[in-house]
């Protein structure tokens, strides 16, 4: 098995997270940064006392528009595109980050990824 390790900013935990994923979400760099930033206020907002609450409300986006400077319609486009890849979706009646786009601390030290790539039958190497 290989095994990278890489050490980074608990800052920056989500958009490291993400990056590494990136190979499989396929993202730009802007779709990245946009991601990045909704999944840190998904954490911050799972570790408060609130619970979960949809990724896309109208506190989040005006927290992401100020920061990123994207457009109220643009970012309705991003929304639209995190949905039809599966990123954003819908539990419990409310849009929420993917589970598996949730970094789960292990020790308040590491996170681990494991990625699975399965090769089609019919086109073996």
């Amino acid at each position: 098995m290989n095994k990278f390790i890489k050490t980074i900013s608990p800052d920056n935990l989500g958009y490291e997270f993400l990056r590494s994923l990136n190979g499989l979400l396929d993202l730009t760099d802007r779709e990245l940064e946009l991601l990045s930033i909704f999944l840190d206020l998904y954490l911050k907002n799972m570790k408060s006392r609130r619970g979960k609450a949809p990724i896309d409300s109208t506190e989040n986006r005006r927290h992401v528009m100020r920061v990123t400077t994207v457009t109220k319609d643009n970012l309705c486009r991003y929304i639209k595109m995190f949905r039809e890849k599966k990123i954003f979706v819908i539990e419990d009646g409310m849009l929420v980050m993917s589970r598996a786009l949730t970094p789960i601390v292990i020790g308040s030290k590491t996170v681990q990824i494991t990625m699975i790539l399965k090769l089609k039958e019919n086109e073996l190497l």
